[in-house]
């Protein structure tokens, strides 16, 4: 992927979030609308569901309430929250800082040392989705 893909991608990632997290508060007095391709298919919720939920409760400082729904929902915010600043400088500056930390996440995520853990914390994140039935 080049820089100005990743940029893009992310760009557009951060301001579709942003509008979904928008829309969800509008309609968060009615039953929740799931957009999950898995859970639709399967009827079983996929490691993510819930981060939503998780990040509209980490706004409100519902803490735990958000490490109950998703603990992704702290890594999801932390990303919504830096995101935008740090492609805003990237390109004010005319730097490309946060793709260069994109590609080591990528090639450090390679590592087996650091791959399995990754996936077995999912899949443990996977099977609490699944206990809680959401």
């Amino acid at each position: 992927m080049t820089k100005l893909q990743f940029y893009g991608i992310l760009g557009g990632l951060c301001i579709a979030a942003y509008s979904y997290l928008g829309f969800s508060y509008q309609q968060s007095h009615t039953a929740p609308a799931t957009f999950c391709v898995f859970k639709s298919a399967t009827g079983v919720p996929c490691p993510a569901c819930g981060t939503t939920r998780s990040v509209q409760h980490i706004t409100k400082a519902n803490f735990g309430a958000a490490l109950k729904i998703n603990p992704l929902g702290f890594l999801t915010f932390g990303v919504l929250l830096v995101s935008p600043f740090w492609l805003l400088a990237d390109a004010l500056k005319r730097k490309d800082s946060y793709y260069r930390f994109y590609q080591r996440i990528e090639n450090g995520l390679k590592r087996k040392i650091i791959a399995i853990p990754i996936t077995l914390l999912l899949l443990a994140n996977w099977c609490w989705n699944i206990y809680k039935g959401l």
